[in-house]
């Protein structure tokens, strides 16, 4: 679906603007009509976001086809709202996929548990010689711990995905052969 593109042009001094959803349609006729008069033509194609946000409200405000069927509400669309619903719905579905594999955030939450449990105990405990708790001096040391670790299991976690998919240092596996020959007896016949 293309959106509604809007052409601007000059005739005689007088500047005009129209929107249509037929150019080349539109543009033929204005030069038809008024031939070497217009100047200055210029058209303008909505943009991605301008079609995505007139399908949404087509659709939300149930004035699409004709074979469809009216949205709940059929008023106009507030994009304010609507991004709202969707981030719910995102989060509300990130929830869902952890609630089916907690095993993968397990961790995660054993550690910001201890974490927290060892801040809560230090929070009375000042530095001698000043007013600085424990606790603060040693956030930041335990923020930066964590982003270390978090890179590094990134980075183990790339390297293990793409060893599955990927053969190490360019070796090549030969194809063995289907009558269940193993690859060294089939390479020593030759």
């Amino acid at each position: 679906m293309s959106g509604r593109a809007e052409v601007r042009w000059s005739r005689d001094g007088e500047h005009f603007v129209h929107a249509t959803i037929d150019v080349p349609a539109f543009v033929r006729g204005l030069f038809a009509q008024h031939g070497d008069e217009i100047a200055n033509l210029e058209v303008r194609r909505a943009s991605l976001e301008d079609t995505y946000m007139a399908l949404v409200y087509r659709q939300e405000s149930g004035t699409g086809s004709a074979g469809r069927r009216r949205v709940r509400g059929g008023g106009r669309m507030n994009p304010a709202l609507h991004a709202v619903r969707a981030g719910l719905r995102r989060g509300w579905t990130e929830f869902r996929h952890i609630l089916v594999a907690p095993g993968e955030y397990i961790f995660d939450v054993f550690v910001a548990a201890v974490i927290l449990i060892i801040l809560y105990f230090l929070r009375d405990n000042a530095v001698d010689g000043t007013t600085l708790s424990l606790a603060a001096l040693i956030l930041p040391g335990v923020v930066g711990m964590l982003v270390a670790h978090n890179t590094a299991m990134a980075a183990a976690f790339v390297v293990a995905s793409s060893a599955r998919t990927e053969p190490c240092c360019g070796s090549r596996r030969r194809p063995t052969a289907s009558s269940g020959t193993s690859q060294a007896s089939s390479s020593g016949s030759r």
